[in-house]
């Protein structure tokens, strides 16, 4: 394999929403294919645009097996009802080390009194601009003009403007193995275009004729409202609610017994940069009812111990209910899949609120554990999983 750019600072790859909006790799493959014609000038293999996962994450096994042509591939932006489509090769990002920075803040107030100097407030997060000074490839005019089209309608969502995205973005190449896909890839969410995008050309001076164009310059700003990065949620444990019970139905005396199954815990530690936040889902097979899930100094702890718990006092079959501390929310997709908020199937002990468990650096390690009530208030087919997810500031 030629040099694939690992480890290198990645240029010229951005996701919203599943939908591929820059993809080096891609973009200098074309053009090094002679489809931008003589008035391009791109170097050899190699560095971030050639980022091997950049065609590794769409299943292929080389750069030039995998970018052939915008309508052979087909590329995202492909139109086969719309020739002009086939002409835009796509859009680079030279830089993307912005969107990396440090969006957090402290209130400052002098005081006019005392020692002098100033009130110093808590650190919070401000919304994180994604700024991106970008350029549109093309063969022809007419495939600019349809890429800048296409981007527009893509990043605006004109058919639903209150939804917002998830981007994906990557700010180094992991390695070129594929060891460690992850490396270097990170989320943020409600995501949106706030600025542009712009055509950043400065028209000609003292009446001088504007040439026909196959490069545009564009300037453009995406904003996640929530300010973290994310990385993938890793498992941390997972299993049937209650392995054990895998008949067709119990007997109705059988909620008389005490006997519970057991836990399915899981240890938070600490991380050593950012925070450590857990996912947990249930799937609730055929139903289940009196789940609880407790936040504890240690596993093993008794539940009467907890630092906080909710409980679930029913899920119908083939549910699933998601409680996300990292994005604090909570979702429930009935067996329709229909997917709606889920705090209402959610009961809290009195005067407690949600108990959303994030582990900081900072913090002492915890214990998340899931238990049913009693024997018969699932079957084997109810199962949980919890992961931890890090985000940074």
């Amino acid at each position: 394999m030629s040099d694939c750019g690992d480890n290198a600072i990645i240029h010229s790859s951005l996701i919203v929403d599943d939908v591929e909006i820059s993809n080096g790799a891609r973009t200098t493959q074309y053009l090094r294919r002679g489809l931008g014609g003589r008035g391009y000038q791109v170097g050899p293999a190699g560095g971030g645009c050639d980022c091997s996962v950049l065609w590794r994450d769409l299943g292929c096994e080389t750069q030039e097996e995998c970018f052939v042509s915008p309508a052979a591939d087909p590329a995202p932006w492909y139109d086969p009802a719309v020739p002009a489509s086939g002409e835009f090769l796509g859009m680079l990002i030279p830089d993307m080390r912005a969107w990396f920075n440090g969006f957090a803040q402290r209130n400052v107030t002098n005081r006019l009194s005392g020692l002098g100097g100033a009130s110093i407030g808590p650190m919070h997060q401000l919304p994180r601009d994604l700024p991106t000074e970008a350029t549109l490839c093309a063969s022809t005019q007419a495939g600019v003009e349809y890429g800048r089209r296409w981007l527009q309608q893509v990043l605006s969502r004109f058919c639903d403007p209150c939804h917002l995205s998830v981007a994906e973005l990557r700010s180094n190449c992991p390695p070129c193995d594929g060891s460690d896909d992850e490396e270097g890839q990170w989320f943020v969410y409600e995501t949106a275009l706030t600025q542009g995008h712009t055509i950043a050309v400065t028209p000609p001076a003292g009446g001088a004729p504007i040439s026909c164009q196959q490069i545009m310059p564009i300037s453009l700003t995406l904003t996640a409202g929530n300010p973290y990065l994310y990385k993938l949620p890793v498992v941390c444990a997972s299993g049937s609610l209650n392995p054990e019970n895998c008949g067709p139905d119990c007997l109705p005396f059988c909620h008389w017994f005490a006997d519970q199954p057991d836990a399915i815990e899981c240890t938070i530690d600490p991380p050593v940069i950012g925070e450590l936040a857990t996912v947990v889902t249930v799937t609730a097979g055929n139903g289940l009812s009196d789940l609880t899930v407790s936040i504890l100094t240690d596993c093993g702890s008794s539940a009467s111990e907890a630092l906080a718990t909710l409980n679930v006092p029913h899920l119908p079959a083939g549910s699933t209910l998601v409680i996300d501390s990292a994005l604090e929310t909570v979702t429930y997709t009935g067996a329709d899949g229909v997917t709606i908020d889920g705090v209402g199937f959610i009961a809290l002990p009195f005067g407690q609120g949600m108990p959303w468990l994030s582990i900081g650096d900072c913090n002492d390690a915890r214990c998340i554990s899931a238990q049913l009530a009693r024997i018969c208030d699932s079957d084997c087919t109810a199962t949980i999983e919890i992961a931890t997810r890090l985000r940074e500031g």
